[in-house]
């Protein structure tokens, strides 16, 4: 037998040789992938745990808030440009609105994204107040005329320390205003 072949032999059967240390057939530590698959996992972990810890209720609210008379404003444009009559219902208790047209019967807007209800997330408070109700509805409407003109409401969107009023200026302008709790 040649000289290699004996220290080849001798390295498989686990003997050691001067300088190499004997080869182990016990496998007891981790592999790279395994390693990476837990450190991946961690840190999805981690990052989930983050986005809900770090929710900004202020910041949510006055987004909401900003939405909203952002699109009561398209709405009375577009009630301006087709002569359609609309009306806005604020549910507080569902943290929803929506726009209804059609005032013979008030009926959901269904032909325009525009339209669509709309839900404010549960962790912000919602309530609402209008002055004038042009219904016998449960809940009151805010009504949007084709001259362009609102009948006068205010929704208060609240988070942890900051509130967010939508209302009616005295120039019929929809204003957004910040309060602090």
């Amino acid at each position: 037998m040649s000289a290699n072949g004996l220290a080849g032999e001798i390295f498989m059967k686990g003997y050691s040789t001067p300088g190499h240390p004997a080869a182990s057939t016990d496998n007891r530590g981790f592999t790279l992938v395994e390693i990476m698959v837990v450190v991946m996992l961690i840190g999805v972990t981690v990052a989930f745990i983050g986005i809900n810890l770090n929710r900004n209720t202020d910041r949510d609210a006055r987004l909401e808030a900003r939405r909203l008379a952002a699109i009561i404003n398209q709405v009375r444009d577009e009630s301006v440009i087709t002569g359609n009559y609309y009306a806005l219902e604020v549910n507080d208790e569902a943290r929803s609105y929506r726009f209804l047209g059609n005032p013979a019967l008030w009926l959901p807007v269904a032909e325009d994204a525009l339209f669509r209800t709309r839900h404010i997330p549960e962790y912000l408070a919602v309530t609402s107040d209008v002055e004038e109700v042009v219904s016998e509805r449960e809940i009151p409407l805010i009504l949007i005329s084709p001259l362009g003109e609102i009948s006068r409401f205010e929704v208060v969107i609240s988070g942890e320390s900051l509130r967010y009023v939508v209302k009616l200026s005295e120039q019929q302008r929809v204003e957004f205003e910040e309060q602090h709790l």
